[in-house]
């Protein structure tokens, strides 16, 4: 069980690694800026910012909603905090999802695009695996942790034990099955929600004319990055909190009392419970990073003006 959770961790790592070296997606290029100002006659960019603010808004209330229940549910033993950050994500890509597409304007002349457009037609390949990389070895980390967990005194699979000659050490709370199983499967549920709402962007009819295709993509593109940011984030923000708590079960139940009174400790559960800990703070500090890109990027798009807006 030890190597196994060694090699998630080290997956985990690599993860971690993986996208502080894809940085550059979190600040905007300068490519962003000499791109044309879109003309937005068919309000393709303002029905956009209303589906973005309802999701946000939508996303903001689960999210507090989710802490109030939380501090009125204490039997819950924090599983509705832990299914906060994910939840609340959940019920913003919803509110995308179920927000009515762009209008077009139908034209007289029909013409044929020969793009093909996918959910991964609007964003970079490595953007898109994120938050599926992200999910893949949080889910990884959560079986290892649910397979290595034992009962607590309420029957719950949220404790860590250790048995030695002379006891049983036994600590709590640990992601067990108790916090393991909710969180995958509401981890696959947001994959699911980002891939709909992936597709949904794409499938969006697309308007005619050539004056407005500069319009129509940059909806798109900022839309599928907010979708990605979204979900990721989300991912981080709670894969965050379950490392930290099972790093804190590892590192008490490495020390134990021998039969002369004197504390002895494993190694290898006390490395292994910094390990995660340590872990814990990078995603932590991943997920406001990419929170604080996602509010800086609504705010832009929100902000950048069409030639509409300035003639008004």
């Amino acid at each position: 069980m030890l190597i196994a959770a060694i090699t998630v961790t080290a997956g985990l790592i690599l993860v971690l690694v993986w996208t502080a070296v894809r940085l550059r997606f979190f600040v905007p290029q300068a490519s962003d800026a000499a791109r044309p100002v879109p003309v937005d006659r068919s309000g393709l960019i303002r029905s956009a910012r209303r589906r973005i603010t309802l999701s946000i808004a939508l996303t903001l209330a689960s999210a507090a909603t989710a802490v109030i229940l939380n501090q009125s549910h204490p039997t819950a033993l924090g599983l509705i905090l832990a299914l906060a950050p994910g939840g609340a994500a959940i019920a913003g890509l919803a509110a995308f999802v179920v927000y009515p597409s762009p209008a077009i304007q139908k034209s007289p002349l029909r013409t044929a695009s020969l793009r093909r457009r996918t959910p991964w037609s609007f964003g970079a390949r490595w953007e898109l695996l994120m938050p599926v990389s992200a999910a893949v070895a949080l889910i990884a980390y959560l079986v290892t942790t649910g397979l290595s967990a034992s009962l607590d005194q309420d029957g719950l699979s949220r404790a860590l034990s250790r048995a030695d000659p002379l006891s049983t050490r036994v600590t709590t709370p640990y992601p067990g099955w108790y916090y393991a199983a909710p969180l995958i499967a509401m981890t696959i549920i947001l994959l699911l929600c980002a891939w709909i709402a992936l597709r949904r962007i794409a499938v969006a009819p697309a308007p005619s004319d050539e004056e407005s295709a500069i319009a129509d993509d940059y909806w798109r593109q900022r839309t599928t990055r907010f979708i990605v940011l979204l979900t990721t984030s989300a991912i981080l923000s709670y894969a965050a909190g379950v490392l930290a708590f099972g790093g804190a079960a590892t590192t008490r139940i490495a020390t134990s009392i021998d039969a002369s009174g004197t504390p002895v400790t494993t190694a290898d559960d006390l490395v292994a419970g910094i390990v995660q800990i340590g872990i814990s703070i990078l995603f932590a500090v991943a997920a406001t990073g990419m929170l604080g890109s996602l509010i800086k990027r609504v705010v832009a798009f929100w902000t950048v003006r069409t030639p509409e807006t300035v003639n008004a």
